[in-house]
């Protein structure tokens, strides 16, 4: 199974959380929809200025506002409303989560990488 990694997160009014992800989905999420079915997420509406400190966790797995409330990345991607599809990159294009080159390999350096049975490389010199 593939995680998604976020790579930004946004408060917005009405309890909605703006998640934008690496792959450059982004997804709208209402939290008000857990403030009664989780406990925890009440605090949200009770303390003011907690729900706006929402920060993306270490290596973008979830998110979390302090110790005991937090949100799955899997949760935001999947039960979230796509605000911005998944992005489609090929050789040659930037990255939209980072804007980074994506650099793949050619056909001919993937075919000279399986008959080399290495990773990368030149094509053998064959002598007679």
């Amino acid at each position: 199974m593939a995680f998604h990694k976020l790579t930004a997160v946004k408060a917005l009014p009405g309890w909605l959380l703006l998640a934008d992800f690496a792959d450059g989905r982004q997804t709208a999420y209402n939290v008000g929809a857990l403030f009664d079915v989780q406990p925890e997420f009440q605090d949200l509406r009770n303390i003011p200025g907690l729900f706006e400190q929402v920060k993306v966790d270490v290596g973008g797995h979830g998110v979390s506002w302090n110790d005991a409330i937090d949100l799955d990345a899997e949760e935001l991607y999947c039960n979230g409303l796509e605000t911005r599809p998944t992005t489609e990159t090929s050789r040659g294009q930037c990255c939209p989560a980072c804007g980074q080159m994506i650099r793949r390999k050619s056909s001919r350096q993937t075919a000279a990488s399986r008959v080399n049975g290495r990773k990368g490389g030149r094509p053998k010199k064959v002598t007679a």
